[in-house]
């Protein structure tokens, strides 16, 4: 196929995330057609403004179906019986619950859904490809040959879940290595994917996801009391959030036992904990273990996959975040409560320290340790000439360092770069 310079944008990616869609509009608005491609039959229904979607199941042939199902789908499973004792392997070397082991993606679905991505990738005549995750949509980025090809790392996939199986490591290996371009969002991670599946480093350019600092702003006093009115918060406490999903490996369950016991010794503070897909069941568990403490009233719990709107609401009000996660790339989470002007509290890991070194600041502690999780909220309750202090300082740094639509234009003279290479060479 002919390489086509005045094509669409097609991305690669899970029709009901927010990432892929923001990165749509942003594109949209500076007049670039976007189209989704996607393993999904669901699609964002809060961003109606998102991009043209397109399901790959549709692009199946009869043909393919009869290879899948009756060929590839045998082999392939019967492989992945081998899995559980690589996974058990993983587990035990990175202290994972049962819970998070048992929830590691296998490889066999991903491997069957590329060709009918791909196809439906190519069916576009896009510009580039773009593609969404190293594990879910590496494959079919990959095999997009002849086109200008992109992929956006979001961490699990090349930190954890390629370390899952030797499946798994192979293909993102592949993936890595075929692409034309790779812009993980973090320093370390370029850095990692470069050293640890070979990559060269010219081919992998850390960009920041950034902040939309129109969005992700502190609430004045007007809007603070309306939003804490809407939520049942007395607006005279001391809001603390915990913005990562409610999972054990995302340093929930330590979080919630640091709220708790601040809960318990400061009457003025109020606890909010995000929710996230398939997270129902512990935060129900939590719920109760919170009532049975006596300490219902002190604390917003979101089930679920809770609207972008009411995450964005809750933002702009706390005054205090914890972010507990063992393995982290530059997380957007952790770039919007700072923006809103909360004081980070964070796991000590290399990509915040090397934020640190741009002028970043925050209290840093082991991500697994509750107490230092205790301490470092109990310093911020008391201490509040010093929390102004790393609000100030880090409204600079983001002002610098992390604005949305200077990261995101950034991203697009890179690509633009690879889209001249294949445009010469047409």
């Amino acid at each position: 196929m002919k390489y086509r310079a005045d094509g669409p944008a097609v991305m690669l990616g899970d029709s009901t995330s927010i990432f892929p869609a923001q990165l749509a509009a942003y594109w949209r608005s500076k007049g670039i057609e976007v189209v989704l491609v996607t393993h999904r039959r669901e699609a964002l229904s809060s961003l109606p403004e998102g991009p043209s979607i397109v399901r790959s199941c549709d692009y199946e042939t009869r043909l393919m179906r009869s290879v899948t199902y009756r060929i590839m789908n045998p082999v392939l499973y019967r492989l992945e019986r081998t899995v559980p004792r690589f996974k058990q392997k993983f587990a035990k070397t990175t202290g994972l619950d049962a819970d998070t082991e048992f929830r590691l993606p296998y490889f066999a679905a991903y491997v069957t859904a590329a060709w009918p991505t791909t196809r439906a990738a190519m069916a576009q005549r896009p510009r580039f490809v773009f593609g969404h995750e190293v594990t879910t949509y590496g494959l079919p980025t990959a095999l997009c040959r002849g086109l200008p090809r992109i992929i956006f790392p979001w961490g699990g996939d090349v930190f954890t879940y390629a370390e899952s199986s030797p499946y798994h490591f192979a293909i993102t290996k592949f993936a890595l290595r075929t692409v034309d371009l790779i812009v993980p969002s973090s320093t370390t991670a370029a850095q990692h994917i470069s050293r640890r599946f070979g990559v060269r480093p010219e081919k992998v350019r850390a960009v920041s996801w950034g902040v939309d600092r129109q969005t992700f702003k502190r609430a004045d006093a007007e809007q603070r009391l309306a939003l804490c009115s809407k939520w049942n918060i007395d607006p005279q406490a001391t809001i603390i959030l915990n913005p990562r999903r409610f999972r054990p490996a995302w340093g929930a369950l330590v979080a919630l036992e640091a709220f708790m016991q601040i809960a318990s010794e400061n009457k003025s503070t109020h606890f909010i904990m995000f929710g996230g897909l398939d997270t129902e069941e512990r935060a129900k568990q939590a719920r109760q273990t919170i009532e049975e403490r006596g300490l219902s009233s002190q604390f917003t719990l979101l089930e679920g996959d809770a609207p972008w709107s009411d995450c964005v609401e809750l933002v702009t009000i706390s005054d205090v975040f914890v972010s507990l996660p063992g393995v982290d790339m530059r997380s957007s989470s952790v770039l919007q409560a700072v923006a809103a002007g909360a004081v980070p509290i964070i796991g000590d890991l290399p990509e915040y320290r090397e934020m640190e070194r741009l002028g970043f600041a925050a209290l840093f502690v082991r991500p697994d340790s509750v107490e230092e999780v205790i301490e470092a909220l109990r310093f911020c309750l008391a201490n509040p000439a010093k929390t102004r202090e790393i609000v100030i300082r880090n409204d600079q740094y983001i002002a610098e360092h992390e604005d949305y639509a200077t990261q995101m234009d950034h991203l697009l003279s890179l690509i633009d770069g690879v889209c001249a290479r294949y445009a010469d060479n047409a």
